[in-house]
Order: C-alpha cells, then sequence, then structure tokens
C-alpha cells in the first residue's frame, strides 16, 4: 500500500469516526429528558466540528468553534438551564404547536441539505480550483491578512458597534445602582 492511499485511508477514518461522534451526540443532545446532559451532549458535538475543522486545515476556525462555542455559549446556556423554571420547559416539551413547527424547519433543512448536496455532486469540475485556492484559508495568517487589508473599515466599524453597545450596557446598569 502507497502512502497517498495510507494518507486518504486514514483521513476517511478520521471523518468518519468525527461524524460519527458528531451525529451521535447530535441525537443524544435531542433524546436525553435531563436539559444538563442535553448541554453536555452539544459540548461534544462542538468538539467533533472543531476536529472537522482541524481536518480540513481551518485552525483559526477550529480554536474559534473550542473558545467561543464550547466555552462561552455553552456556559451561558448551563446557567440559563440552571436559572429556568423547570414547569415553563416541561409545559413547551408537551405543547403539540412546537412539535409541528420543528416538524416543518427539519423537513425544511433536509431539503436544503439535499439541494446542498446535488448542486455539489454536478459541479465536480469546479472542485479542483476551490481546492488550490482554498488550501490556505483557513489559516490565521490568511484571516488575518484579508481583515485588516480588504475588509479593514468594516472590522473596525464593528469594533466601535460593540465599543458602543459596551458603553451603553455600562450606563443602563449604573442607573440601577
Amino acid at each position: 500500500m502507497n502512502p497517498e492511499t495510507m494518507n486518504e485511508l486514514i483521513n476517511y477514518l478520521i471523518f468518519g469516526s468525527l461524524a460519527f461522534i458528531i451525529l451521535a451526540s447530535a441525537i443524544m443532545v435531542i433524546t436525553r429528558k435531563e436539559v444538563v446532559h442535553s448541554a453536555l451532549f452539544l459540548i461534544l458535538c462542538f468538539f467533533g466540528v472543531a476536529g472537522l475543522y482541524i481536518q480540513l486545515r481551518a485552525q483559526f476556525l477550529a480554536a474559534v468553534q473550542i473558545l467561543v462555542y464550547a466555552g462561552g455559549i455553552m456556559v451561558l446556556y448551563l446557567f440559563v438551564i440552571l436559572l429556568v423554571n423547570r414547569k415553563v420547559i416541561e409545559e413547551t416539551k408537551r405543547s403539540k404547536s412546537f412539535k409541528k413547527i420543528f416538524i416543518l424547519v427539519g423537513l425544511v433543512l433536509l431539503l436544503e441539505f439535499v439541494l446542498i448536496f446535488t448542486g455539489t455532486v454536478l459541479k465536480e469540475g469546479v472542485k479542483e480550483k476551490i481546492v488550490e485556492e482554498s488550501f490556505n484559508m483557513g489559516s490565521t495568517e490568511y484571516i488575518g491578512g484579508i481583515l485588516y487589508t480588504k475588509f479593514l473599515f468594516p472590522f473596525e466599524l464593528v469594533s466601535l458597534v460593540l465599543l458602543a453597545a459596551m458603553i451603553g450596557a455600562i450606563v443602563l446598569s449604573k442607573r440601577k445602582i
């Protein structure tokens, strides 16, 4: 077995194991009765997605996935879960209108997935060009270069909006003291 085939086989095994972890943990998120257990399985799902980003050579996205989603967002979810009244959660679980909405949203997402998949299968000639151009796209150096050259003005504008939001939050919290 030549090294190229061996590397390809290892990549398929890594992808398959990460995909299995992501799918299994996503199923566990929606099937667990304890909300805290669902949140923990969601963290596992986030780590699996970060592993896929690493396999795609998008190290920056993997780091952001772990720091922002698995770190910050999940801490926020856990605080909300622990502070929200359990009776409200149980009543929304029993509501039949929510089930209909969830089924409709799931079908729309499934349709989008099928359309995206068939679109990529039909455009095989474009695939090679995209792979050549996107080899270094996920690196921190590439993202930083694009962010501070081509998108400098929008980046600075967003930082000013976040600064204004932070000042507004401080002013609002000081009024209550």
